[in-house]
């Protein structure tokens, strides 16, 4: 579907007429529409911000996380190991921690791995999908890591994706960002909250729980993301 404009109150119309579906097929189609937006408006930082949003943010959908090879760095890093040093995630710097987390955040398109907010580094931290503090876990593993948002929390702000998750993990219970079937556990609605799709989804349900992706504070966020974007345009 062409579309023959790129002004931004066109845009924000054809946003908002897209903005109230729930059914999952119009869902898609209206990402991919959305997506057709992104590419019109190139690269002006203030549409493409609210467009990313729009496109996945407004519904928190967890996306497909296709993990690539480590850092060069980091590499180089954990290969100075000998018998009086060994590589250990607490004795990383910050500088070698920044590279990781600057690949992880490019892997996930500058997205929270959870609930899709926009990454930015000095508000975001390394995930350990499954918690480096169980012994089976190899802490230095880049296969587990994600980049998650809130980094820096407010006094009173509520915990809400990788920072309240925590050390929680199981394996059938909690939906995982590397599973290529992870979009379709979840169902969205027009006001941002989300759903487990289908009935006695366990999975879909506990991860809205674990990682907070209903709370109050992350629909309020998209709300204003909407209300700055209509007082700039």
């Amino acid at each position: 579907m062409g579309l023959k404009t790129t002004r931004p109150d066109e845009i924000n119309e054809k946003i908002n007429k897209l903005y109230g579906f729930i059914n999952k097929k119009e869902l898609e189609k209206a990402k991919d529409l959305l997506r057709q937006i992104r590419n019109k408006i190139g690269e002006d930082p203030e549409l493409v911000s609210f467009c990313s949003y729009k496109t996945t943010g407004d519904s928190w959908e967890m996306k497909y996380v296709l993990k690539g090879l480590e850092p060069l760095e980091f590499s180089k890093w954990k290969g100075n190991e000998n018998e009086n040093w060994k590589p250990e995630y607490s004795s990383m710097g910050s500088k070698l921690k920044n590279i990781i987390k600057i690949s992880l955040i490019k892997e996930q398109g500058f997205l929270c791995c959870y609930c899709q907010r926009r990454l930015y580094l000095n508000d975001s931290h390394i995930e350990h999908f499954n918690p480096q503090c169980k012994k089976e876990v190899d802490p230095l593993d880049y296969s587990n890591m994600l980049c998650s948002c809130q980094n820096q929390l407010e006094s009173g702000e509520p915990r809400h994706c990788g920072n309240l998750k925590g050390d929680w993990y199981d394996s059938k219970l909690l939906v995982s960002p590397f599973n290529k079937d992870c979009e379709n556990q979840f169902e969205f609605y027009g006001n941002g909250e989300i759903a487990p799709f289908g009935f006695e989804n366990t999975a879909a349900e506990t991860t809205i729980e674990k990682l907070g992706l209903n709370i109050q504070n992350l629909l309020i966020y998209v709300k204003k993301q909407l209300n700055l974007f209509r007082r700039k345009s």
